[in-house]
């Protein structure tokens, strides 16, 4: 299929989603075709309301959003590349350059803490098994949370950073999406000597040609927020608040555009290497160990559904809409072990981004380059797509991109 051929039914589907009450949504994949060139095809379509009375902004690949947690996956790239120059490993532990990660201790049912009585890995921390919890997907934390006191609640609100909350387990036992990668960014800033977002810039966003934030600039208006009512209105929010002056935030922060974001995506996919750029970012090896099975070699189980602790913001979820699929967790993000139905192959790796407050859906999914198939077409397709809609995992948001990638690795077998 051509590239015109594809362009065309990503662009239905689009408009077909915005038709349907999605106020806006934009959809963008990278892969190589036959003769071993990249392409990059995208559809866009709607928009979303600025600030500022009667004013709006049409999405485009090129439309400044927050990522939220997709962010998680760039923070990632920056501690294999801090593995890759020794200055960490995988298997240390945090606790000396952490130091207040473990004196926070284990949540208890009485509203109590209690010490850790075992270690927190960057491991750990990458893939979400050290222990810790989230406002938003963790009701353990959320009733620990709700047996402090006010004046607790004040000084720590929920949709702030979670540097003061306790574990909700002993590292090592249980898979629980977390604020975990919050703490990586404060990591690779103890460890630099530079902040995240000077890191960030330096590292990954120069080398690729991008651009990527961790604070609301003066020059960008970042469009609204919006929340899916029952009657299929969309109430608005307001601007998620990155303001100037904080510690970037690794786990939820990060202002880009789907096309800087299939860049970053794309490395995934090249052993490292940027596919405008030609410069190198990781390492193969680095690539290759972000796509292994992290939770099945130590004896943790990968929930069949992600609870939610707060269904205004995101949905129970169940990941994928095909029965029987396994699953698990690498430093890439939620690992398929078998194909889904929509073609997407074994051993491909997705994961999406919602805000503690308001709301934003982006979703990515990348198949590795090595992996073996009948077609070679199909190794190595990045899909990533943005809108600014809650609830998450909401199907208006969640099925528009897996038929859009269906689409995608059809035209390519």
């Amino acid at each position: 299929m051509s590239t015109i051929h594809l362009q065309t039914k990503l662009q239905q589907i689009v408009d077909n989603a915005v038709s349907g009450g999605l106020p806006g949504l934009t959809f963008g994949t990278l892969y190589r075709d036959e003769s071993g060139a990249v392409q990059k095809v995208w559809a866009s379509s709607g928009s979303l309301p600025l600030p500022e009375d009667g004013k709006s902004v049409e999405l485009s690949p090129d439309t400044l959003l927050p990522i939220f947690s997709c962010v998680k996956l760039v923070v990632a790239i920056a501690v294999m590349q801090l593995v890759e120059r020794g200055q960490i490993g995988l298997d240390d532990s945090v606790a000396d350059i952490l130091p207040e990660l473990v004196a926070n201790g284990i949540a208890q049912e009485d509203g109590s803490r209690s010490p850790l009585t075992s270690t927190v890995t960057v491991r750990m921390l990458l893939t979400h098994t050290a222990g810790l919890g989230y406002a938003t997907t963790s009701r353990a934390f959320v009733a620990w949370y709700s047996k402090q006191s006010q004046e607790y609640q004040r000084k720590f609100p929920l949709a702030e950073r979670g540097y003061d909350f306790p574990l909700i387990s002993e590292p090592g036992k249980i898979w629980s999406y977390s604020y975990a990668i919050d703490w990586l960014g404060r990591l690779i800033s103890r460890k630099t000597g530079l902040s995240l977002d000077s890191y960030i810039q330096e590292h990954i966003s120069a080398p690729l040609g991008i651009e990527l934030y961790f604070e609301q600039k003066s020059h960008v208006v970042l469009p609204q927020l919006g929340s899916l009512q029952s009657d299929s209105s969309v109430q608005w929010l307001g601007v998620f608040p990155l303001p100037p002056g904080q510690e970037p935030i690794g786990g939820h922060g990060g202002i880009t555009s789907i096309r800087a974001f299939a860049e970053i995506v794309a490395l995934l996919t090249t052993g490292g290497v940027s596919v405008s750029t030609g410069k190198r970012v990781l390492k193969q090896d680095s690539v290759d160990a972000m796509f292994h099975d992290q939770l099945g070699p130590v004896g943790i189980a990968y929930p069949a559904v992600q609870e939610s602790a707060n269904s205004l913001l995101i949905l129970d979820d169940q990941a994928f809409p095909a029965g029987g699929v396994k699953k698990s967790f690498a430093i890439a993000g939620e690992l398929n072990l078998n194909p889904l139905a929509n073609g997407r192959r074994a051993g491909s790796v997705t994961w999406g981004g919602c805000p503690s407050i308001g709301g934003l859906y982006w979703r990515y999914a990348v198949a590795p380059s090595k992996a073996p198939s009948s077609s070679v077409l199909t190794a190595g397709i990045v899909c990533v797509s943005g809108t600014q809609i809650l609830p998450f995992l909401h199907p208006r948001t969640l099925n528009p991109f897996l038929e859009c990638e269906g689409e995608v690795v059809a035209a390519l077998k």
